[in-house]
């Protein structure tokens, strides 16, 4: 079975929200090392849960990473 998900990082709002087939997971993060602190996170929640990152891109204030896995 593959698994997807989107991570969607909206660098004005300093906000991460996970989408998945079941449901939304959001998380905000302080000003300050908001750089660090996301990358921390991102880094942290693929290899915590075995995603691999099979695109990313950037649209405006948005930084969109497509994750798979196969279970």
């Amino acid at each position: 079975m593959v698994k997807l998900e989107t991570i969607a990082i909206n660098i004005l709002a300093r906000s991460l929200t996970i989408t998945s087939s079941s449901g939304t997971t959001k998380a905000d993060f302080k000003k300050e090392n908001f750089g660090k602190e996301i990358m921390k996170y991102i880094e942290d929640y693929i290899t915590n849960n075995g995603f691999e990152v099979i695109n990313a891109e950037t649209d405006g204030n948005v930084r969109l990473y497509h994750l798979i896995k196969n279970d």
